[in-house]
């Protein structure tokens, strides 16, 4: 039975056709030959008289110097990928915020502007809740629902965003809009 530990894995085999293409890569213990990559077909035999080559050929990666700066390259790449991408969801996140303040400061402008400070109850009843639909047109170019619910809490505002389930989507901006709005007034009173 052959362990995981004793086959020769894809990224090993990578390494040795890139890195060590042009020179031997396993000695045989069984009949003492020195072999190159393109001469193991079956990866970890010896094609002369079958011994297993995993160790020796997994020994010649760790000692090989091609090997350590192809590998080193591509760990080196990698990290490099990574980090641009962290960066890019840095980036997205601050975006995000900077967003949030603005739409924060917007209700609050709003609150300041109102009789009273008072936000207008949504739904008609005497509740501390502004309701602000927002949908947008997807990729598919059908108009996605999708409202916020601004309420003081406390004298703090809080803002609350509800999208609609991905499966619904309108032809039209109003349509999606009077859904949102309806969407909403439904998880405000679902909160009494």
């Amino acid at each position: 039975m052959t362990m995981l530990s004793d086959m020769i894995t894809p990224g090993e085999r990578a390494l040795l056709f890139c890195a060590c293409w042009n020179h031997p890569v396993a000695t045989c213990e069984g009949c003492h030959r020195s072999l190159e990559a393109a001469e193991l077909a079956a990866w970890r035999l010896c094609p002369v008289c079958g011994h297993d080559l995993t160790s020796s050929i997994r020994e010649h990666l760790i000692a090989c110097s091609v090997a350590a700066i192809l590998g080193a390259q591509h760990v080196v790449a990698e990290a490099k990928a990574l980090s641009e991408e962290s960066a890019g969801l840095r980036k997205e996140a601050q975006r995000l915020c900077d967003a949030s303040a603005v739409v924060r400061a917007e209700a609050e402008a709003v609150y300041r502007t109102r009789p009273g400070g008072q936000l207008p109850s949504a739904d008609g009843r005497d509740k501390d809740w502004d309701i602000e639909a927002q949908s947008y047109k997807s990729e598919s170019g059908r108009w996605r629902p999708k409202a916020f619910v601004i309420t003081v809490v406390a004298g703090s505002f809080r803002t609350h965003s509800l999208p609609a389930p991905l499966d619904v989507a309108f032809d039209s901006e109003a349509e999606a809009n009077a859904y949102a709005v309806v969407m909403a007034q439904e998880w405000i009173d679902a909160r009494g």
